[in-house]
C-alpha cells in the first residue's frame, strides 16, 4: 500500500484528491477497506476477479449505510468494470471458439464447438440496482444507454427499447439522446412500425453528429416509402443527394465524383437508386419532369433517369425501361450521357431479339449523335471522344448487315444502303485495324454492282494505302483481275494506254509488296512484258529482277527474266549491273554457262565499267573493275588489255607494289602479248619520274623491287637513311612507325652510335606517348589507355612515364574501368613515389575503392594522404572519408583514430567540426568507451547548442547529442529496480525519469524530424517502462491473498496515468504523420505500441481514419 499511494500522489500531484464527503466517514471507508482485504482467501477457480469484486460490492453495499452521492458512483463505476469484465470475457470465449472452430474444420477434433453467449448478469443488476436505489441521479443517462447495450447483447429488445425510451423522455439534454432515438427508430422498422419509427426518425435528423442525421435521413426515405408515401419518399432522397453537392466556381451547386471517395459515391448512387424505386411507384418517367419541374431542377436528374431504366431492365421490363431511357433522351438531348443511354436502347431491343427496333435505334444514334448532329456540333471534345466506340460499333454493324441483306435480296438499294454504311464508317474511322477490312468489302460491293472502275480503285486503296493486313494480297490481286475485266469489257488497247500503264504498275506494286505471294510470279512477268512493249526498259527490268528474287534459279523464265535484264542493262549503259547478270548466267550451268557469247559480253561489261570509273577519275575502282577481268573470265579477248590498264591506274594511284604484281602477272600469263613487252620500258620510266618529282622514297622502294634488292655494304648509310625515315614519320605525326623505326634503332648497337642511342630512348617514348594522344584526341580511350601503359612497359623510367600512367589511370576512369585505373596508379605509386602525381594517384585508387565496395582499401588509402605532400583542406577532406568508411565496415576504433586526428590537425568548418566530433562520440560508443563519448557529447552541447541553432546546420548533431545523452540517462533509468529498499530506489527512479524526459525533450526541441519522432517515442517507452516497474515492484510482505489482490488492484489504478501518458506520446507522433506528412521507423513503432495498448481504436485497418479523425462516443 505504501508504493500505490505513493504513485497516486506522484501522478496527482498531492493526495487531496482523495478526500471523502462529509456523510461517509474516511475512518469507516478504511475499516470497510480492511475487513474486506483481511476477508479475502485464496483463489480457488477462474473466477476469482470477479468473486472478489462480488466481495467488495457486497461489503460496500451491507456496510457504507446510509445512501451517498459516493456510493451510488462508486455502483456505477463497479457496474461499468463488471460490463468490460463480462466483454472482456466474452471476447476470450470467441476466441477459443474461433480456435476450436478451425480445428473442427480441419479435421483436428470432432464436433462442432457450441457458440458462446454473454453473460451480463453482474453489470445488468448492478444497473437495475443502482436504478432502483437513486432513480433521479442525473448520470443516470449514461446508466439507461448502458443497460440498454446490456438488454440488446441478451436479446432483451423490449427492455432495451423501454430503457432508451426513458433515457429519451426523462433526459432531453443527454448527449445520447439523439443516438437513443435513433436506435428506436430503427427498432421499430425492424418490427414493421413504419409510422413510429417515422417519428422516431424525424426527431433524430435533427442530430448535431451529421453521420448519424444522414443516416436518420436515409432510414426515413425507406420509411416513406415502406408507408407507400412515395413523393415524400423522393423528396427525402433529394434531400440527402442536395447535401452532396458542392458549390462551382460559377456559383451553382453542382454534384461532383471526382471530388468524393468511392465509398461518397457509392452512398450517392443508393441515394439515387432509392429515387428510382420511389418514382417507379409514382407513375410513367414524365413524373420524374414533373417532380423537378416543380421542385427546381438538378444537375444530377439524368442519373435518375438512368437508374429507372436500369431498375426497369433488372425487372425484366424492358419497354418500361426503353420507356424511361427514350424519356431522358428527349428531356436532355444534348446531355453528355445521352448517347450511352441510346446504346442502352439498343442493347434492351437485342436482349428481346426485336432486329429491325435495334437498328431503327442505330439509326436513332447516328442521327442524334453523330457528327453531322446538333448534340456532336455542341458537344465537348471528351463527349465526343466516349461516342466514338458505340459509333464506330453501330456503323459496322449496319453496313455488315446490309450487305448480308443485299447478297441474299440481290437488289440494288440494299447494296447502296450497305455502301453508304461502308463510307459513313471509313470516313469517321480511316486508322482503326478493321478499316482494311471495311474498305475490301466496300471494294467487293461496288463489284458485285459491276461498278469496276470504282471498285478497282478501292481495291488499290485497300491493298496500298494501309497497314499489312489479312486482305492486303487479296485487295491487291481483286485489282489486277478487276482492270482486266475492264480491259476485257472496252476491247484491245494499246501497249502505252492509260489503262495498261494502268495495269503494268498494279502488277509491279503487288510484286513488290507481296514478295511471297504464290501469284507474285505470273503477276509480275505479266507486268514485265506490259512495260517492255511500252518502251519503259527501266521498269522492265525491274519487273524482272523482282521474278528472279521470287523464282528458282533452274526456272526457265527466270532465265527468260536475266537476258532481259542483261540486255536493257547493257543498251543503258549499265555495265556493272550488266556484268552481274552474265557473270550469273554464266556459273549456273546448262546452255547459258557454256554459251561463249555470255562470256565475252561477261568480260567486255567489266571492262566498259572500269573505263567508265577511270574516266570519272575512280582510279581505285577503275583498278578493281580491270582485275576483276582476268580473275573472273581469264583468257578473254581484253583480259590482257585489262591487266596492262589495272597496272597502270595503280602506278597513277602511287601503288607501285600491285603494279609490280599486275605486270608480272601480264607477263607470266600472255607473254608474247605485246602489252608484255612494254612492262620493262614502263617502270623505267616511272622510277625516272618520281625521282624527277622528288618522291624519293617511292623510287628507292621502287627500284629495290626491280632490281632485287640487295644489302648496302656500308651500315651508316642504312642507318641514316633509316633515322631519316623516323624522323619523317614523327614530323608527318605517323608516331607507331616512328616508334617502331625509333625502337630498332636504339636496339640494334651495331648502327646507332653510343651518343645517340639516350636521345633515340626519349623520342622513342615521345612518339609511344604522342601516339596515345592522338588515341586519346581522336575519342578511342581503349587504345589511348593501352598506349598510355605502353610507355611504362616499353619505356619505365623516362621522363614521361608516370605522366603516362595518370594520363593512362584518368582515361580508364572515364571509360568506367576501375580495375584498369587501379591497376596504372598503383604502378605509379610504387614507381614514382617522389612524382607530383602520386598524390593524387592516391586519393583515386582510394575513390574507386570505395566506388566497388573495397571499403577495407579505400579507407586505408584516404587515411595514408597524412604521409603526402598535400594541401590542408584536402588532407582533411580525404580523412573524413576514410572515418566515413571506417563507420561503414563498423572498424570503430580506427574512425575514433581519423577523426581525433582530424579535429586535432585538420579541422575546417564550423558545421563539419561540429559533425566530426558528433561522430567521434559515436565511435567511442560503439567501441564501448562510454566514458569517453560522454563528455565529448556534452562539449558538443554546451558549445554549440547555445543561442539559435535550430535552423542552422549543427542542429541535426546537437539534437543528436541530446538524444544519445538521454538514451544513456535512460539505460540507467532501466537498471534501477522498485525493490527494497522501496522509497530510495522509487526516489532514485523518478528522479532519472524527470532527467531522461527533460534531455528527450531537449533533443525534440531542435525540430530535426528523425530526433524529434524518436525522441517522443521513447518518451512513450520511459512512460511504460516506469509504469511496467510499477506493476512489477516488490510487494509488501505478509499480505493475506485478499489484500495481495486489492493491493494489486489499486497498483494498477496508480499505474494506469503513465500508460496514458505513453498513448499520449505515440498518439503525438502518428499525429505528426497527418500535420507535417512524416512517416519514419519511429511512427511506425509509436503505430505499433498504439495497436498494442489500444488494439480496438487502433486496429490497423482503420489506422489512416484515425488519424484523420477523434473517434466517436463508445458506451
Amino acid at each position: 500500500m505504501v508504493l500505490a499511494v505513493t504513485v497516486s500522489c506522484i501522478e496527482l500531484g498531492g493526495c487531496s484528491a482523495y478526500r471523502k464527503p462529509d456523510d461517509l466517514a474516511p475512518q469507516k471507508i478504511k475499516t470497510v477497506v480492511t475487513e474486506v482485504m483481511e476477508d479475502q482467501t485464496a483463489p480457488t477457480s477462474k473466477d476469482y476477479t470477479l468473486k472478489s469484486l462480488d466481495q467488495y460490492e457486497n461489503s460496500l453495499f451491507n456496510d457504507f449505510g446510509q445512501r451517498s452521492e459516493l456510493r451510488a458512483k462508486t455502483m456505477h463505476r463497479l457496474a461499468d468494470l463488471y460490463l468490460k469484465l463480462e466483454d472482456l470475457a466474452y471476447r476470450r470465449q470467441l476466441q477459443r471458439y474461433n480456435q476450436l472452430l478451425r480445428q473442427a474444420q480441419q479435421g483436428r477434433i470432432s464436433g462442432r464447438p457450441a457458440l458462446p453467449k454473454i453473460d451480463h448478469t453482474r453489470s445488468r443488476k448492478t444497473y437495475e440496482k443502482l436504478l432502483s436505489q437513486y432513480p433521479d441521479r442525473p448520470e443516470n443517462d449514461r446508466v439507461f444507454y448502458q443497460l440498454a447495450h446490456v438488454y440488446d447483447d441478451e436479446g432483451r429488445t423490449e427492455q432495451a427499447m423501454a430503457s432508451l425510451q426513458r433515457l429519451v423522455e426523462h433526459y432531453p439534454s443527454s448527449p445520447l439522446r439523439q443516438e437513443a432515438i435513433f436506435r428506436l427508430a430503427e427498432a421499430y422498422y425492424d418490427s414493421n412500425q413504419y409510422r413510429q419509427a417515422r417519428a422516431a426518425y424525424e426527431q433524430a435528423v435533427s442530430a448535431k453528429d451529421p453521420g448519424l442525421a444522414e443516416q436518420a435521413m436515409y432510414k426515413l426515405g425507406w420509411t416513406f416509402f415502406s408507408l407507400q408515401e412515395y413523393e415524400s419518399a423522393v423528396a427525402m432522397f433529394v434531400r440527402l443527394v442536395d447535401r452532396k453537392r458542392g458549390m462551382k466556381p460559377n456559383g451553382q451547386l453542382q454534384l461532383d465524383p471526382k471530388g468524393m471517395s468511392a465509398a461518397e459515391w457509392d452512398e450517392v448512387l443508393e441515394f439515387i437508386r432509392g429515387m428510382a424505386f420511389a418514382f417507379s411507384y409514382l407513375g410513367p418517367p414524365t413524373k420524374i419532369q414533373d417532380y423537378f419541374e416543380k421542385t427546381g431542377h438538378r444537375d444530377y436528374e439524368a442519373l435518375i433517369y438512368r437508374k429507372l431504366g436500369d431498375l426497369y431492365l433488372a425487372q425484366k421490363r424492358v419497354q418500361d425501361a426503353v420507356g424511361a431511357y427514350e424519356a431522358f433522351i428527349k428531356t436532355y438531348p444534348l446531355h453528355p450521357d445521352a448517347p450511352a443511354v441510346q446504346m442502352q436502347i439498343v442493347e434492351a431491343y437485342q436482349q428481346l431479339k426485336l432486329v429491325d427496333l435495334a437498328n431503327r435505334a442505330r439509326i436513332n444514334f447516328v442521327d442524334r449523335f453523330g457528327e453531322e448532329s446538333v448534340w456532336y456540333q455542341k458537344a465537348l471534345v471528351d463527349s465526343r471522344e466516349k461516342i466514338r466506340p458505340f459509333y464506330r460499333q453501330l456503323t459496322s454493324q449496319m453496313a455488315l448487315f446490309y450487305h448480308s441483306e443485299a447478297q441474299q435480296t440481290k437488289r440494288p438499294a440494299d447494296y447502296e444502303r450497305a455502301l453508304m454504311w461502308y463510307r459513313r464508317y471509313l470516313k469517321a474511322f480511316p486508322k482503326e485495324p478493321d478499316a482494311p477490312r471495311m474498305n475490301f468489302l466496300l471494294a467487293e460491293g461496288l463489284f458485285e454492282l459491276q461498278r469496276y472502275n470504282e471498285a478497282a480503285d478501292e481495291y488499290e486503296h485497300t491493298a496500298y494505302d494501309y497497314f499489312l493486313h489479312h486482305d492486303s494480297a487479296e485487295s491487291g490481286y481483286a485489282a489486277i483481275t478487276t482492270l482486266d475485266k475492264i480491259m476485257s469489257r472496252d476491247g484491245p488497247s494499246s501497249p502505252t494506254s492509260p489503262l495498261a500503264i494502268r495495269l503494268a504498275q498494279d502488277c509491279k506494286r503487288f510484286g513488290e509488296s507481296f514478295p511471297n505471294d504464290p501469284r507474285a510470279g505470273v503477276i509480275l512477268w505479266k507486268g514485265a512484258e506490259t512495260y517492255y512493249r511500252a518502251g519503259n526498259l527501266p521498269a522492265a527490268r525491274s519487273m524482272a529482277e523482282s521474278i528472279v528474287k521470287t523464282s528458282l534459279p533452274t526456272d526457265k523464265t527466270a532465265l527468260r527474266a536475266q537476258r532481259l535484264m542483261a540486255r536493257t542493262y547493257f543498251e543503258t549503259g549499265a555495265y556493272e549491273q550488266a556484268a552481274a547478270v552474265f557473270q550469273h548466267l554464266a556459273r549456273s550451268g546448262g546452255e547459258a554457262g557454256d554459251d561463249k557469247e555470255v562470256r565475252q559480253l561477261w568480260a567486255s561489261s567489266l571492262y566498259k565499267q572500269g573505263e567508265v570509273f577511270k574516266n570519272a577519275g575512280k582510279l581505285r575502282e577503275a583498278q578493281t573493275e580491270f582485275m576483276r577481268v582476268q580473275a573472273e573470265v581469264p583468257g578473254s579477248d581484253v583480259a590482257p588489255v585489262a591487266l596492262y590498264d589495272a597496272a597502270s591506274v595503280a602506278l597513277l594511284r602511287n601503288q607501285s607494289d600491285e603494279a609490280l604484281q599486275l605486270f608480272q602477272i601480264l607477263m607470266q600469263h600472255y607473254p608474247s602479248h605485246a602489252l608484255s613487252q612494254k612492262v620493262p620500258e614502263v617502270l623505267l620510266q616511272t622510277e625516272r619520274n618520281l625521282l624527277e618529282t622528288g618522291k624519293v622514297q617511292d623510287a628507292q622502294s621502287l627500284s629495290e623491287k626491280i632490281k632485287s634488292i640487295q644489302v648496302s655494304s656500308q651500315e651508316d648509310l642504312a642507318y641514316r637513311s633509316e633515322r631519316l625515315l623516323a624522323d619523317r614519320y614523327f614530323e608527318e605525326k605517323a608516331y607507331e612507325q616512328a616508334a617502331v623505326t625509333y625502337r630498332k634503332l636504339a636496339q640494334e648497337e651495331a648502327s646507332a652510335k653510343n651518343q645517340e642511342r639516350d636521345e633515340l630512348k626519349r623520342l622513342w617514348a615521345s612518339a609511344l606517348y604522342k601516339q596515345a594522344e592522338g588515341l586519346r584526341a581522336d575519342g578511342k580511350l581503349k587504345e589511348a589507355q593501352a598506349g598510355f601503359m605502353r610507355v611504362q612497359t616499353e619505356m619505365a623510367g623516362s621522363e614521361v612515364a608516370p605522366i603516362a600512367l595518370f594520363d593512362a589511370g584518368n582515361i580508364a576512369l572515364s571509360r568506367k574501368d576501375p580495375e584498369g585505373a587501379v591497376q596504372a596508379f598503383t604502378i605509379l605509386m610504387r614507381e614514382y613515389p617522389s612524382s607530383a602525381y602520386s598524390p593524387h594517384a592516391t586519393i583515386q585508387v582510394a575513390r574507386i575503392h570505395e566506388q566497388n565496395g573495397r571499403l577495407q582499401d579505400a579507407a586505408r588509402e584516404y587515411a595514408s594522404v597524412v604521409k603526402l605532400t598535400l594541401d590542408r583542406k584536402t588532407t582533411g577532406e580525404m580523412l573524413l572519408s576514410a572515418g566515413r568508411l571506417y563507420e561503414q565496415l563498423g572498424d570503430w576504433a580506427k574512425a575514433d583514430e581519423v577523426y581525433g586526428i582530424y579535429l586535432a590537425q585538420y579541422s575546417g568548418e564550423y558545421h563539419q567540426v561540429v559533425e566530426t566530433t558528433y561522430k567521434l562520440a559515436w565511435a567511442k560508443l560503439q567501441e564501448g568507451r562510454r566514458q569517453e563519448a560522454l563528455p565529448i557529447l556534452q562539449t558538443i552541447i554546451d558549445r554549440y547548442g547555445q543561442g539559435e541553432v535550430t535552423a542552422s546546420p549543427v542542429a541535426y548533431y546537437v539534437a543528436q547529442a541530446h538524444l544519445l545523452k538521454a538514451d544513456d540517462l535512460a539505460a540507467q533509468f532501466d537498471n534501477v529496480r522498485l525493490v527494497s529498499p522501496l522509497e530510495q530506489n522509487l526516489a532514485r527512479k523518478k528522479k532519472l525519469l524527470k532527467d531522461v524526459l527533460e534531455e528527450y525533450a531537449m533533443a525534440a526541441d531542435f525540430q530535426v524530424a528523425e530526433v524529434t519522432t524518436a525522441a517522443t517515442q521513447k518518451i512513450g517507452q520511459v512512460f511504460e517502462k516506469f509504469r511496467t516497474a510499477l506493476l512489477e515492484s516488490e510487494r509488501p510482505q505478509n499480505l493475506t491473498p485478499q489484500q495481495l489482490e486489492q493491493y494489486n488492484f489499486l497498483l494498477e489504478e496508480q499505474a494506469y496515468p503513465f500508460e496514458e501518458k505513453a498513448i499520449a506520446a505515440y498518439e503525438s507522433n502518428v499525429h505528426r504523420a497527418q500535420q507535417l506528412g512524416l512517416y519514419d521507423s519511429w511512427i511506425k513503432q509509436s503505430y505499433d505500441d498504439l495497436a498494442r495498448l489500444m488494439p480496438a481504436r487502433y486496429h490497423k485497418a482503420e489506422l489512416d481514419e484515425i488519424i484523420h479523425r477523434e473517434p466517436a462516443l463508445n458506451p
